[in-house]
């Protein structure tokens, strides 16, 4: 048998369930994760029972939970995944020219991606910031009025990504 916590705790792991799986639907959710099988909870319970077939009595039972569980698990399956290829941090980080690895083989990619954009000359595939590199670097500092260095400091990467995101969902909307 279950105590109050448990109970409260298990009803948190439902909402949380039910949060997802209307995010992954555009929807803004109004299920809030407080442990109380409140209205909203209910509601989403009911709606879920509906969209899957189920009897809808707004009763989270052993097969509405399983289900729930597993939409929750295919939304987040389905989501797109961030993926953080420069270091964020320190404040101060910067990739010099001779760097090598792979924040420079992904450097490298967008700079390749933008060269139909820039006139930058191509841009060697390898992981070792090189000389073309560094010019490619340089000159987008220059025509964005960045600090002109030829490194790939925070400032400089946050611009080049937010120009590649740009370019990207203008080509792709």
């Amino acid at each position: 048998m279950y105590d109050i916590s448990q109970k409260n705790e298990a009803i948190r792991e439902l909402q949380k369930y039910l949060r997802t799986i209307e995010g992954g639907r555009t929807e803004p959710s109004s299920v809030t994760v407080d442990g109380i099988y409140g209205d909203n909870t209910r509601r989403a319970v009911r709606e879920y029972q509906a969209r899957a077939g189920m009897p809808i009595t707004g009763i989270t039972d052993r097969k509405t939970w399983d289900g729930i569980y597993l939409e929750h698990l295919r939304v987040l399956d389905s989501a797109p995944i961030g993926l953080f290829v420069f270091p964020l941090f320190p404040a101060n980080y910067s990739i010099l020219p001779g760097s090598g690895g792979a924040p420079v083989r992904f450097l490298k990619l967008i700079l390749a991606e933008l060269t139909q954009y820039y006139d930058f000359a191509p841009i060697p595939d390898s992981d070792i910031y090189d000389k073309e590199t560094e010019d490619a670097v340089r000159f987008f500092q220059s025509i964005n009025g960045l600090d002109v260095t030829g490194a790939l400091d925070n400032e400089t990467r946050n611009r080049l990504v937010s120009e590649y995101n740009r370019i990207i969902a203008r080509d792709n909307g």
